[in-house]
């Protein structure tokens, strides 16, 4: 599943919220994701794929790259040192 790029963030002025024209999204869940936590973040890493985490039918979290959290953060005016 691929979707669109949100754009900007809400009362951001600058550039687009993703470099890429589209982010990868691979639902999964909370379950299956705690079985192969360690090849979630192999392939979020390696690939770029976002896994959103789902109990009960909710999204509870996602799974992203390092790298397109600390932009999320950068664009939020948080910053992290992570």
């Amino acid at each position: 599943m691929t979707v669109e790029p949100a754009g900007l963030l809400q009362g951001e002025s600058g550039g687009p919220l993703y470099d890429a024209p589209m982010a990868t999204v691979k639902p999964v869940r909370l379950e299956d994701a705690r079985k192969n936590l360690g090849n979630l973040v192999d392939e979020a890493e390696r690939d770029g794929v976002h896994f959103p985490m789902s109990k009960y039918g909710r999204t509870k979290a996602v799974v992203v790259p390092i790298e397109d959290y600390r932009r999320y953060r950068k664009l939020d005016g948080d910053p992290t040192d992570l």
